[in-house]
């Protein structure tokens, strides 16, 4: 049965969470498409986040993974950048008035959804490959927020911003960016040759990071060129897709 009391006339981020955590469900709406609604189960939505599309014929509730890149944005949406005004369930159709049960898992691990969609081989990053032949690597991977977007936006979101091959670069490089509006995140990989294609035994991950293990192949394996190398009197270069590359 729905919990269901008296929506405050307006809500603080404060009031917000507060009385989202005071129900058993609580129902939003998308500020931007007002045909997109969510039911969240329990505080955060600990219990269960639920989407639907009132554009539908009959629409039902749909749950996106947990831990995966798409369930953290609707999450982030939410209940960080609070872009959803509460919504009363009677002004739902019919077919949105029960809210499923609590999902079952197990469920993919959100290191998983940044792993490779496939092996890759290792003439891919010939670089990269050279120096993994005999003994595996550990590099230190450095993630730049957006402390703007953090703060205004969307929600947290941490992107590949270099690679470094030891920690002392990787934390010299964090110096650099310290007061240019950057939040710098420090992960670590461990990366061998398996049978002739890139391996990760070790790749770490949080459920706000965007790196995608192939974007670090690239990453390393640019910075492991030594054509780029020698024509390059910078402390950094860049790589087609953007990252920066810290020498």
């Amino acid at each position: 049965m729905l919990q269901v009391t008296q929506r405050p006339a307006l809500l603080t981020a404060r009031t917000f969470v507060a009385y989202s955590h005071a129900l058993d469900i609580v129902f939003f709406q998308d500020l931007e498409d007002e045909n997109l609604v969510f039911a969240c189960r329990g505080p955060s939505a600990c219990d269960g986040l639920f989407m639907a599309n009132l554009e539908e014929t009959e629409p039902e509730w749909e749950t996106p993974i947990p831990d995966s890149p798409r369930w953290d944005d609707f999450h982030q949406q939410i209940f960080r950048a609070y872009r959803v005004q509460m919504l009363d369930p009677t002004d739902l159709p019919p077919s949105l008035q029960t809210v499923p049960p609590i999902p079952v898992g197990p469920f993919p691990s959100a290191k998983s959804y940044l792993a490779p969609d496939s092996p890759i081989p290792a003439a891919t990053y010939p670089h990269a490959a050279a120096r993994l032949a005999e003994n595996s690597l550990t590099i230190y991977v450095l993630l730049h927020e957006d402390l703007y977007e953090t703060k205004f936006g969307d929600g947290q979101f941490h992107y590949l911003r270099s690679v470094h091959l030891s920690e002392d670069k990787a934390r010299a490089a964090i110096e650099k960016l310290t007061g240019e509006g950057s939040g710098c995140h420090l992960r670590t990989a461990t990366i061998r040759l398996d049978d002739g294609v890139f391996a990760f035994p070790r790749f770490e991950v949080k459920l706000i990071d965007r790196h995608k293990a192939a974007d670090v192949l690239a990453a390393l394996d640019e910075l492991l060129d030594p054509s780029a190398a020698l024509s390059a009197n910078v402390s950094e270069t860049f790589i087609p897709f953007g990252i920066r590359v810290g020498r």
